[in-house]
């Protein structure tokens, strides 16, 4: 008897637990509404700030054009829209465009997540978080502006964005993300601003189309495999503070031909940055030659008798 008790106790808790899961995944949202014709929903997170959210998750609800209002009322309240909640938009695969206004502030981690049919984002001046994987996976997506007043870029926000060709990157950045742009295969150019202080893992890794990159001054850390496999690079510059450039950071980048250090102290490369190959030539800057092409240095054994320096600028 007692162990027919015990397990109808069991069968009993379990089946409260199965109710609760399915409550949970009935209503997964506050309250929803209507904007231009497309109903969003909605998680209230403060007396006056809403989050957007999803019906249910992984949900393919919206579809075609979507603008986010800045405001929406519900029970006599009016909320401001301050955030794109993690996972909103995830797999919403008819999605082709998303208007987001200056009130969102973030963000949020897998919010556009493989709406492989999202073409056309509008992001306005007032947002400052991309996270996580937020447009992660988006491959029909083809040019983004993202807006100066962003501050973070998070890792993987934009990777496997195979139809993104160009990204002006605004310059309150400090840190490109790990793999935030990694297999944008069709990216043919990046503009990395002053103010970026870490390229991280995998940043641009995959990236197989650009063909050069300038990497600021104010760049201290180059990642590990940063730019690894951009096999059609040709051309780097280093800036002048980087001290680091991690494992792998430029390897299989087998088109490169040119590199110019403005680095007066050779950065510590951990290991096997650059691919191996005779037809790269160095630039250094006038007078570190010989710390470039010292006995054991990682660069003279990369480079080999290709490091020259760079005189030009002082000569009158």
């Amino acid at each position: 008897m007692e162990r027919v008790y015990c397990f109808g106790v069991l069968k009993r808790l379990l089946m409260t637990a199965a109710v609760c899961m399915l409550a949970a995944t009935a209503v997964a949202y506050d309250f929803s509404s209507t904007h231009k014709g497309k109903e969003l929903y909605y998680d209230i997170t403060s007396a006056i700030t809403v989050k957007v959210t999803y019906p249910s998750y992984g949900s393919d609800y919206a579809s075609g054009d979507v603008v986010i209002p800045t405001e929406v009322a519900n029970n006599g309240t009016t909320y401001r829209v301050t955030t794109i909640g993690n996972n909103a938009f995830r797999t919403c695969s008819s999605l082709t465009s998303i208007a987001i206004p200056g009130s969102v502030v973030s963000i949020g981690e897998y919010a556009f997540h493989k709406c492989v049919k999202l073409q056309s984002v509008v992001l306005e001046s007032g947002l400052v978080s991309i996270q996580y994987g937020a447009f992660d996976g988006c491959s029909g997506l083809t040019a983004i502006s993202i807006p100066s007043t962003v501050t973070t870029i998070g890792n993987s926000a934009f990777s496997y964005c195979s139809s993104l060709t160009s990204v002006v990157i605004p310059d309150g950045v400090e840190t490109i993300g790990n793999g935030a742009f990694s297999h944008c295969i069709s990216l043919i150019s990046v503009s990395i601003p002053v103010g970026v202080v870490t390229i991280d893992n995998n940043a641009f890794r995959d990236c197989s189309s650009l063909t050069s990159v300038v990497i600021p001054n104010s760049v201290t850390t180059i990642g590990n495999n940063a730019f690894r496999a951009c096999s059609s690079l040709a051309e780097i510059t280093i800036g002048s503070s980087v001290a680091t450039i991690g494992d792998y950071a430029f390897y299989d980048c087998n088109n490169l031909t040119s590199a110019v250090s403005l680095a007066a102290t050779p950065p510590l490369v951990k290991y096997e940055a650059f691919p191996q190959s005779d037809k790269c030539s160095l630039r250094v800057p006038c007078g570190s030659l010989k710390a470039y092409t010292a006995e054991g240095s990682y660069w003279n054994k990369a480079f080999s008798q290709r490091i020259v320096e760079d005189c030009k600028k002082q000569l009158r």
